[in-house]
């Protein structure tokens, strides 16, 4: 099997939360490049994101209140 080529990857990060992540992967004996192949490794497997992307603060019972917020935003004059 051949060796896939790699290639660099680049994109922007708040400084202090890479210092934070940084701290917490050479904790657990990884650098954050490891870190980012291992996420995209994940993301692979299981075909999406490797952990649940929702709202904690977001429930069933608050949808129509939100639903007519965004009614009332549509209908407000744009200046």
């Amino acid at each position: 099997m051949d060796n896939p080529k790699n290639i660099a990857v680049s994109f922007r990060v708040n400084e202090q939360d890479k210092q934070q992540a940084a701290l917490i992967y050479d904790a657990l004996g990884l650098n954050l490049s490891t870190a980012f192949n291992m996420f995209l490794k994940q993301t692979i497997a299981v075909g999406g994101l490797p952990f649940a992307a929702n709202n904690p603060a977001y429930s069933e019972a608050q949808l129509p209140a939100v639903l007519k917020q965004l009614a009332q935003l549509r209908q407000a004059p744009t200046n």
